[in-house]
């Protein structure tokens, strides 16, 4: 069989028959509710729509993003879960739509070494590609292994070239086209079309003198490499992404990516990637770490959760006295611990070790990036309840993506999602899997982020632990999301109220907000 991307059309879910599902078609990025799913809005607590035009790009830095991320030391003595039961208010009527797939592997946070992914028989990557297809953007990708006189690079250039341009597995290709809805198109310098499998791709080896004084920096690696390579007829400048993967070097365990902008066409990124191993027949590359920081490359700032306590020192959602954990977030690529568990214990166990493969974005990202369409994110107006159907893997029935509302207390854009087990590569949540001793709530629960305004760096997300008596470290946010029954409460003053009142068969949620 001849492996194909056909492109995806608006409004149907992006259903991939290899690694994951990734949902909602359309172009465009409009913030407008749909007609099926707005309660009567009661005293607005939101502005306008935010514009999602993008700023200017700032200069040109390198963001390590591929190392494990630094935990804050917990708070003592957790506090009681917010998360407090409480009735629930009969749900607006909704369709009875199909049962979700069945669940599978769930993420974890502990950095280990990755795994190598089980082969899968399953057919080529393909999207539904009935009515009009969504534009695409092709971005075109250069690999280059670096070996020195003393280092000799250990990987080879048809391990590069899978991990870059497969089709037919878990790679840098196919998450981007899967989490784009078929609009963003990794490729070579000859702009090979989403519906053809890339036979090799732009990899190619070049040899550079032994890097002096700090060789833990991109430019000790990325600027020699690029010489040489121009050398071979592949100049950097003719690519929107360059990625360098270095030897093993001792006390270099990161990766970085040069910052675009949100809305720019970003060419001439870098990322240079410092493998971990001199034995890659038993670790092969990260995709979650290549993911990551292209993900800087397109302007993306890092997934982040916030660590708070209240007046008393003790564990809480969200309060005046937060911390931040830079890449904490556990259900997102732009977390260094946005990973998915690997495949085998039953649930109820602990999962771990990691394979390593990310989660897809969060809403606000696969937002400002364009990536969803018109009417896939709501802007709340005011009191009521609001329909909420999966982020991805999900049917289009009426109800939005994500929930977008004004915090009234922080001056950061509430951003609600829910997840379900998606299955593949990518997405597959486990129900009830444990990490360290943490059961994961995120199938079925509410995601409740704050973004700040604005791409790039400053552009985080901050993922809030709405059960913060489980301490942790990271896996602490593995129960991050609420569950059906639970209210969680901003403390600060003129705060607001969440609770999922119901769970649809399809996993959209009834949230109330008041």
């Amino acid at each position: 069989m001849t492996p194909s991307i056909p492109t995806a059309a608006p409004g149907l879910a992006l259903c991939a028959l290899l690694v994951l599902t990734a949902c909602g078609g359309g172009t465009g990025a409009t913030d407008s509710p749909p007609a099926a799913a707005t309660p009567t809005p009661v005293s607005p607590v939101v502005p306008d729509p935010v514009s999602t035009a993008a700023s200017e790009a700032a200069p040109e830095t390198d963001i390590d993003g591929g190392g494990p991320a630094t935990s804050p030391e917990p708070p003592p003595t957790p506090a009681s879960d917010p998360a407090s039961p409480a009735p629930s208010p009969s749900p607006p009527p909704a369709p009875a739509p199909a049962q979700p797939p069945a669940p599978s592997p769930a993420s974890d946070t502990e950095a280990t070494p990755p795994l190598t992914p089980s082969p899968s028989p399953s057919p080529p990557l393909e999207l539904p590609s009935t009515g009009e297809p969504p534009a695409v953007v092709d971005r075109t990708v250069l690999g280059i292994l670096v070996s020195t006189p003393t280092r000799r690079n250990q990987r080879s250039v048809a391990e590069l070239q899978a991990a870059l341009f497969s089709s037919r597995g878990p790679s840098l290709r196919t998450f981007y086209w899967l989490q784009s809805g078929g609009r963003l198109n990794v490729t070579t310098r000859d702009l090979v079309p989403a519906d053809t499998p890339i036979a090799a791709g732009d990899v190619i080896e070049v040899t550079i003198p032994d890097p002096t004084g700090t060789e833990c920096t991109g430019d000790a690696w990325g600027k020699a490499a690029r010489v040489e390579a121009a050398k071979l007829g592949f100049d950097q400048g003719g690519y929107d992404t360059t990625i360098y993967i270095s030897p093993k070097v001792s006390g270099c365990s990161n990766a970085v990516g040069t910052v675009g902008t949100v809305g720019k066409v970003n060419r001439s990124r870098r990322v240079v990637y410092f493998d971990k191993t001199d034995s890659p027949a038993t670790s092969p590359l990260t995709l979650r770490t290549l993911v990551h920081e292209m993900g800087h490359n397109l302007g993306l700032g890092h997934a982040r959760t916030l660590t708070c306590v209240d007046a008393a020192g003790q564990r809480a959602a969200l309060s005046t006295s937060c911390t931040e954990d830079v890449q904490g977030d556990p259900t997102d690529g732009m977390g260094s611990t946005g990973r998915v568990s690997n495949p085998g214990p039953a649930p109820g166990d602990d999962h771990s070790p990691m394979d390593p493969n990310p989660r897809l974005f969060a809403a606000s990202r696969v937002h400002d990036l364009g990536w969803m369409a018109a009417g896939e994110v709501q802007v709340v107006t005011g009191p009521g309840q609001y329909r909420l159907r999966p982020l991805y893997c999900s049917t289009p029935n009426g109800a939005p993506r994500a929930l977008r509302l004004a915090s009234t207390t922080t001056g950061r854009d509430y951003w609600l999602e829910t997840r379900i087990a998606c299955g593949g590569a990518f997405d597959n949540f486990i129900v009830g899997s444990i990490h360290h001793g943490v059961t994961d709530t995120t199938v079925n629960g509410l995601l409740i982020r704050q973004g700040d305004a604005g791409p790039g760096p400053s552009g985080s997300t901050f993922l809030l632990d709405l059960h913060p008596g489980t301490t942790n470290g990271s896996s602490g946010f593995v129960d991050a999301a609420l569950s059906r029954g639970e209210v969680f409460t901003d403390p600060l003053p003129g705060g607001l109220r969440f609770e999922i009142t119901d769970v649809e068969a399809d996993g959209t949620l009834v949230v109330r907000i008041w």
